[in-house]
Order: C-alpha cells, then structure tokens, then sequence
C-alpha cells in the first residue's frame, strides 16, 4: 500500500476506504500463503510475489444428442 502525505496508517488498514479491493485481494493471498507454509513446516525468508494471470475459460461445444432407438414393447 502506498501512503499519501496527509494519511496516517491506520486510515490504510484494508478494512478503509482508502484500500483498494486489489489490494484486499493481495493481502488475503499474502496470508493465505503464509498460512499454507507454515501448515507445511516450511521456513521461507524470501518474498512471496503475486502474479496475476488471466484465467481463461474454454467454452465446449455440447456433444450431439444420439438418436434414441425406439424398442418395441413385448406384451
């Protein structure tokens, strides 16, 4: 978060205004990620980069119905 002159820190919690939903998506990654490692007893002193990618969704066509066979009815 960057912080402007006139705020102070608590008017940029991510619960503000002033927080941008990009930013409250980033730091729920952020913490979803360090919970994960530390679930995996994994120690990681680096940092933890967000790459957003574009999810594309691929629209299949539906498969042909198949005629139905019509049986004869035994009576």
């Amino acid at each position: 978060m960057t912080e402007s002159s006139d705020s102070s820190k608590e008017e940029l919690s991510l619960r503000s205004k002033n927080c941008s939903p990009v930013q409250f998506k980033r730091a729920e990654v952020r913490n979803k990620v360090a919970k994960m490692l530390d679930v995996m007893y994994v120690y990681f002193s680096g940092d933890v980069i967000i790459i957003e990618e574009v999810v594309v969704h691929i629209i299949e066509e539906p498969a042909p119905n198949p005629r139905s066979r019509r049986v004869p009815s035994r009576l």
